[in-house]
């Protein structure tokens, strides 16, 4: 019951966040006419652009470290072979 109510709170803050943002702007990049886009979008793009990015980074630190554990395991086994 409890999780419901923050789930349906969350959505309505969320909701409630983006008719605030609805509203156009213009975006103007380094060369060309600007354009008008909604803020909201913008906002969910910038967002999920970092998330994006994390994410990436994140998988990229657990794929180094397994190869870089895998890499020390393959040593000591030819250690243990030499021995």
């Amino acid at each position: 019951m409890i999780r419901s109510i923050v789930v349906f709170l969350t959505v309505l803050i969320i909701v409630l966040f983006a008719l605030s943002n609805a509203h156009h702007i213009k975006l103007r990049f380094i060369a060309g006419e600007p354009f008008n886009v909604r803020l909201i979008y913008l906002v969910l793009f910038s967002y999920l652009l970092g998330v994006v990015s994390a994410t990436h980074f994140f998988i990229m630190l657990k794929f180094n470290a397994r190869k870089k554990k895998a890499a020390a395991e393959e040593s000591e086994d030819d250690e243990e072979e030499a021995a």
